[in-house]
């Protein structure tokens, strides 16, 4: 068993439609931070066509560099699904038949009341002495085998399908092969700042055992740590405290300390939530938008008494925090708050600029506006 400090994984992804640009390729991503997080390090992600050759020499150089390769994709049942016959090529295998997998397959078209065509039983050769894995989500299954001391394993294109084998599958194997140690993440989810302005609020960062990354994910920033298992808690404490005083305001929360996480909008609703407070909201710049991230939580909606679009800007007199508190007034809520349209509605044709957006917000104890 290779040292689990020095454990290297790649990821490769297999389509036409990948190298082309046609599908985005969210597999790469998702695999990439799961097997991140149990402690591998990701080298490389690969994308190849729907070509016999090509596959079989990714596979071999990725077997020789990395302890662990995941793939996704081509094991469909048409004929540009070349996986199994390329992973055979590369390893020196036949390609036989998995009965199990064929009446797994058989099964599946018999729930839908369908008859199976004769292209889906290629879906079950895999390569000799393979070990299957099993696909409850769809007709391909996936397969895993050990070759020039790395373990190689192959799963569907379809998200859903690799998720669910990558969980059920795949990962206990994983598990079972290597001496996996994973490295703690630590994120602070930041809202209202870029990741220029973070990192110019950050500075230099040095800490022994602490890696610190950043990623957008709009409309938030986060701050990433991915913290080695021999750093101790304290350490990570004191790291995270003075990042938080670093950046200032815009971390909403923390997550990996074993604090509720969350978007902008959950942790929004856990704080009505927990001071049984409601909020209205009357959108004209966001057209809806807060709104609608409201009511894709159900329990955090239920704290939302009111809720319009009007496109008007404000009129003389009438500034955004006054609007906001007039619809506290109005509706009854304890919160109030309002995206207004600077632009004359005569104004031109065209996006409104970022600057002319003004925004209201009243509560107790509060009204102010931006």
């Amino acid at each position: 068993m290779r040292e689990s400090r020095q454990l290297r994984a790649e990821v490769l992804s297999q389509g036409d439609e990948i190298v082309t640009g046609q599908t985005v390729d969210t597999n790469a991503a998702w695999l990439a931070e799961r097997l991140t997080d149990l402690g591998f390090v990701v080298t490389r992600h690969t994308a190849v066509p729907d070509d016999l050759a090509a596959i079989a020499a990714l596979v071999r150089d990725a077997a020789d560099r990395a302890d662990l390769v995941v793939s996704t994709g081509g094991l469909g049942p048409t004929d540009d699904d070349l996986t199994a016959e390329a992973v055979a090529r590369a390893t020196g295998r036949e390609l036989v038949l998995d009965p199990e997998a064929l009446a797994a397959i058989e099964r599946f078209f018999a729930a839908l009341d369908r008859p199976m065509a004769a292209t889906n039983r290629r879906q079950a050769m895999l390569p000799a002495g393979a070990v299957r894995l099993d696909n409850d989500a769809g007709t391909a299954p996936g397969f895993a085998l050990e070759h020039d001391g790395a373990l190689l394993a192959f799963m569907p294109g379809v998200p859903r399908e690799m998720r669910r084998m990558f969980e059920r599958e795949l990962l206990p194997r994983i598990r079972a092969r290597f001496d996996v140690v994973p490295r703690r993440l630590v994120t602070l989810r930041c809202a209202g700042i870029g990741e220029s302005d973070l990192q110019a609020r950050i500075g230099a960062f040095d800490e022994p055992g602490i890696a610190l990354g950043f990623r957008t994910m709009l409309p938030e920033n986060h701050v990433k740590l991915r913290i080695a298992p021999e750093v101790p808690h304290e350490a990570v404490r004191r790291v995270v405290d003075d990042l938080r005083a670093r950046i200032g305001v815009p971390v909403f929360v923390i997550e990996g300390l074993g604090e509720a996480g969350g978007s902008l909008a959950e942790v929004t609703g856990r704080l009505l939530a927990g001071q049984g407070a409601t909020l209205a909201l009357e959108e004209g710049a966001s057209g809806g938008l807060v709104a609608a991230e409201f009511a894709r939580r159900p329990r955090i909606a239920a704290f939302v008494v009111a809720a319009g679009v009007r496109f008007a800007p404000p009129g003389d007199g009438d500034d955004p925090a006054r609007r906001a508190a007039r619809l506290t007034e109005v509706s009854g809520s304890d919160w109030g708050l309002v995206t207004l349209p600077e632009r004359p509605v005569d104004a031109p044709a065209g996006p409104l600029p970022v600057a002319g957006t003004a925004l209201g917000l009243a509560g107790p104890g509060i009204r102010a506006a931006r």
